[in-house]
């Protein structure tokens, strides 16, 4: 009967022993999958975060090539209105209108005080050029700030 009760207590400590353990593998084992998992998340939120990042940097390109578009665009019909200005100058179908005063001839002093051979104030051709060109350049000026003003509400204030 000793023996007997001997190998029950053996058992028991066996199966004690046996609960023990794999207590402490369901331990280290679950510890190890909550790590897993927490590491998971981790990754996708940085992944979805990324993505996110992506999908706004493409919206910010297109955002930004829109702007450029638009903008060259409406700096070429500038371009082509002064240019179209510049053609009617030369060709002397429309003409440029510029207040003036025209200094009073002398040299008719017979004359009844009328200005019948004075011609009307025109710009020279040199002067024609400089207007044409400081046209285009405020134009191109005026672009500009469009475009930077526009730049920086759809591209720096978000």
């Amino acid at each position: 009967m000793q023996l007997s009760s001997s190998l029950k207590v053996l058992s028991v400590g066996l199966i004690f022993l046996l609960i023990v353990t794999l207590s402490a593998l369901y331990a280290v084992e679950r510890k190890g999958r909550l790590l897993a998992e927490l590491e998971r998340d981790n990754v996708t939120k940085q992944r979805d975060s990324l993505l996110l990042t992506i999908v706004e940097q493409k919206e910010r390109i297109e955002s930004f090539n829109t702007l450029g578009i638009k903008n060259s665009e409406q700096l070429t019909a500038a371009k082509k209105e002064i240019d179209r200005l510049n053609d009617r100058l030369r060709s002397s179908s429309d003409r440029l209108l510029v207040k003036a005063e025209c200094p009073v001839s002398m040299s008719s002093s017979t004359s009844s005080g009328g200005m019948e051979h004075e011609s009307p104030a025109r710009l020279s051709s040199s002067a024609r050029e400089d207007y044409i060109h400081l046209r285009q350049m405020m134009a191109e000026v005026n672009q500009q700030v469009i475009y930077l003003q526009d730049y920086i509400k759809t591209q720096c204030l978000r």
